[in-house]
C-alpha cells in the first residue's frame, strides 16, 4: 500500500485533484491483484474534491474512502451546473467530522461574483464549518476573493468584497488539532481568538 500512496502523493498538498484521482484509478486497473489492494486502501481515495472533478469521480471517492479520514478541496467552476454542484457539495460536507483538511478556493482565476447562486454555495460551506464538525481538522485553508459586496466603485459599480470567515472554527476548543491556518483575501479579523495549541503555521492576508 505504501507504493500506491507514494504514487498518488500526499493528500495534504494536492495541486490537481483530477490528476490525483486519475493516478488512483490507474493503479486500480493494472491487474486484479492491484485492484483488490487499491480498493482496500482508503487513503488512495481520501481526497474529496468539489468543482474540479466530475461528480461521478467524487461519488466514487466517497464510496472507496470508507470510514477513514478525508481531505476536502472545494473550487467551484463555471461548467458545473448549480444543482449538481450543490448535491456533490452537500455529500462532501457531511464528511466534515472526519476531515483532516478543508481547503476552499474561490476566485482563483479572478474575482468571484457574489450572485444568489454563489451565496448559496458559501452559505452551505460556512454553516457546515461549525464547532461540532471540526474537532478532527488539522489544516484549514480559506481563500475567497469576491465582488458584489456592499461597497461600490464609481467606475465598475463594485469593489472586491471580503466575507467573514467562519470564526467558530478558529476556536482552539472547537478545533483542538488545528495545526495550519491560512486565510487569504479576508480584510478583517475579529477580536482576540483562542487558537489551537497545536497551531504551527498561521497565514492571514488580504491578497
Amino acid at each position: 500500500m505504501m507504493v500506491f500512496q507514494n504514487h498518488v502523493g500526499s493528500p495534504k498538498n494536492v495541486k490537481d485533484t483530477r490528476a490525483r484521482y486519475n493516478s488512483a484509478r490507474v493503479v486500480s486497473q493494472v491487474c486484479p491483484r492491484w485492484r483488490s489492494i487499491a480498493l482496500e486502501c482508503p487513503e488512495l481515495w481520501a481526497v474529496l474534491p468539489a468543482g474540479t472533478n466530475r461528480a461521478e469521480s467524487t461519488t466514487l471517492c466517497l464510496e472507496r474512502c470508507k470510514s477513514g479520514p478525508v481531505f476536502v478541496y472545494i473550487q467551484p467552476v463555471e461548467w458545473w451546473t448549480l444543482d449538481v454542484f450543490l448535491q456533490t457539495l452537500d455529500d462532501i460536507l457531511m464528511q466534515l467530522p472526519r476531515a483532516k483538511l478543508f481547503q476552499l478556493d474561490v476566485g482563483a482565476e479572478g474575482m468571484w461574483p457574489l450572485t444568489d447562486s454563489n451565496r448559496r454555495i458559501l452559505s452551505r460551506i460556512t454553516s457546515a464549518l461549525s464547532p461540532s464538525n471540526v474537532a478532527n481538522l488539522e489544516i484549514l485553508r480559506l481563500s475567497a476573493w469576491i465582488y458584489g459586496s456592499t461597497h461600490r466603485n464609481e467606475a465598475s459599480g463594485t469593489t472586491p468584497g471580503f466575507l467573514e470567515p467562519p470564526f467558530a472554527v478558529l476556536d482552539g476548543v472547537a478545533a483542538p488539532r488545528l495545526a495550519e491556518l491560512r486565510l487569504s483575501r479576508w480584510s478583517e479579523m475579529p477580536g482576540p481568538i483562542t487558537l489551537s495549541p497545536c497551531l504551527r503555521e498561521l497565514t492571514i492576508s488580504d491578497s
